[in-house]
């Protein structure tokens, strides 16, 4: 099986197993410093600047080196990272923003 698929899985369990514990403050705070980076106006950001962004914010916030990889691997999933710019441009928080990715 594919790893990505399985760290995929894993990360979904995890989320599923922990909803607004420790990961959706972390998403809130991630997307929460996406969103003050870009003063709230993501009508000029592309998938790819947002992965790059979340790459960054994943690298501040996050110490442990294996938290670090599974966000950056999130962060790239492209049906997601389409989902949460269209989010991120109709101008839902970061709340919402984790809320309907099912991490919170």
């Amino acid at each position: 099986m594919n790893t990505k698929v399985v760290v995929f899985l894993l990360i979904c369990l995890l989320y599923t197993a922990q909803a607004d514990g420790p990961f959706c403050a972390l998403c809130t705070s991630i997307i929460g410093g996406v969103i003050k980076q870009h003063n709230g106006d993501f009508s000029n950001v592309s998938a790819d600047q947002l992965e790059k962004d979340l790459d960054a914010q994943c690298d501040a916030q996050v110490t442990n080196q294996f938290e670090d990889a599974l966000c950056k691997q999130i962060a790239g999933q492209g049906k997601y990272k389409d989902d949460l710019l269209n989010a991120l441009k109709a101008g839902k928080s970061a709340q919402q923003c984790c809320a309907e990715g099912g991490a919170c």
